[in-house]
């Protein structure tokens, strides 16, 4: 029959792969509150779809950035650290809005002090993005050359080599906890487990309403290769694999 697919035969996996600098670099670590933010060596996957989704909007392609929300569980998201990043903390000042016509609500001042990790990274970012169909294609791939930040609006990107399609990425630069316990992987030496957000829901938008929650992309631990080592002025985050031992149990 026309469309079914031969018994035995699956449809390969179709990826999408980009690499991008940054200048500066900043990603909360969900689990911290915002005044006081802690950052991870690498954006979660739902930053990634949020970030191509926005792409989308800002280029007036509103349909298509409606249908990726809708579908932003479908979608896999795997990241490749960069070489290093050195990390610092900021004194931040950011005027703070609030909606309607009376002004600021009781109890809040007009500028927001809040203090925020930034790091310098070495080297590209990269990102995975599996497809659920081919349909997806030229809309992811057109979201990824034109994406101009990830994570927070101040990480700016710019892309560094044409988006290629390839069969599958290296797994082992981006594993989920749960499938490293399914492998029957109890420690693991010289990986980082970091806790990032990943969508298993559809994610809904309207003109009213903007945002999810925990049960539509819930936190989870992922382990990426490296370390991160303190310094007298901050973190840094080395991804060749270095001496240590990471217990899962």
């Amino acid at each position: 029959m026309p469309g079914k697919k031969p018994p035995g035969k699956e449809v390969p996996a179709l990826w999408l792969r980009a690499a991008y600098l940054f200048h500066t670099y900043t990603y909360r670590d969900p689990r911290a509150c915002y005044n006081t933010a802690p950052a991870t060596p690498v954006p979660s996957p739902t930053a990634v779809i949020l970030g191509l989704a926005a792409t989308l909007f800002r280029f007036g392609r509103l349909e298509e950035a409606l249908n990726l929300m809708q579908n932003a569980h479908l979608f896999r998201v795997i990241l490749e650290p960069p070489r290093a990043v050195a990390f610092f903390w900021a004194l931040l000042q950011m005027r703070r809005y609030q909606p309607g016509r009376r002004g600021y609500l009781p109890g809040y001042t007009e500028i927001d002090r809040t203090i925020r990790e930034f790091g310098l990274p070495e080297g590209p970012l990269t990102v995975y993005v599996r497809l659920p169909e081919e349909k997806w294609r030229d809309t992811v791939r057109f979201a990824l050359e034109n994406l101009e930040y990830l994570g927070a609006h101040d990480s700016l990107t710019s892309i560094v080599e044409p988006v290629e399609e390839i069969s599958s990425p290296p797994e082992e630069i981006f594993l989920p906890e749960e499938e490293a316990r399914k492998r029957g992987l109890a420690e693991l030496s010289g990986y980082t487990a970091v806790t990032l957000t990943e969508f298993e829901k559809p994610l809904r938008f309207t003109p009213e309403k903007w945002g999810y929650s925990e049960s539509v992309a819930p936190k989870k631990r992922f382990l990426i290769p490296g370390t991160v080592e303190g310094t007298p002025k901050g973190k840094v985050y080395w991804r060749e694999v270095r001496k240590g031992l990471l217990k899962l149990g």
